[in-house]
């Protein structure tokens, strides 16, 4: 019987963990695209991890953190195919703004997420099903 309450007590802190989790993190589980010349980025947030992921033309990942309004993307790693043409470049670019060290400020309004960095620069992403 013992067993049985420690098993139920374990297994209701992890639920609250997650729920928790989700719950302090609006971003959680939540999956985004644009598209930019005719490239699709899209832009997913892990359920459970503090990591993000998505593609553009290569498949790529990171850890991020938030902190109030601001999200702060860690080291990024990706597939290493080779785009042509304007994909290339705003491959290069997107991969470029989100790695940048410096706090980007987001903002999640009905739908559409939207990342700034500190010179002003933005992409706007809207929620997938």
């Amino acid at each position: 019987m013992k067993k049985i309450i420690m098993s139920l007590a374990v297994a209701a802190a992890v639920a609250g963990c997650a729920s928790n989790h989700a719950e302090k993190n609006p971003l959680a589980g939540k999956n985004f695209a644009t598209v930019q010349e005719n490239t699709r980025i899209t832009l997913n947030f892990d359920e459970k991890d503090m990591r993000l992921y998505g593609k553009v033309v290569n498949n790529y990942h990171a850890p991020y953190e938030l902190a109030g309004d601001n999200i702060i993307v860690g080291r990024m790693a990706s597939t290493m195919m080779a785009p042509v043409g304007p994909s290339a470049q705003i491959e290069q670019d997107y991969f470029k703004f989100m790695s940048d060290p410096d706090p980007k400020h987001y903002k999640l309004k009905s739908g559409t997420l939207t990342i700034t960095d500190h010179a002003g620069k933005s992409y706007s992403f809207e929620k997938m099903n």
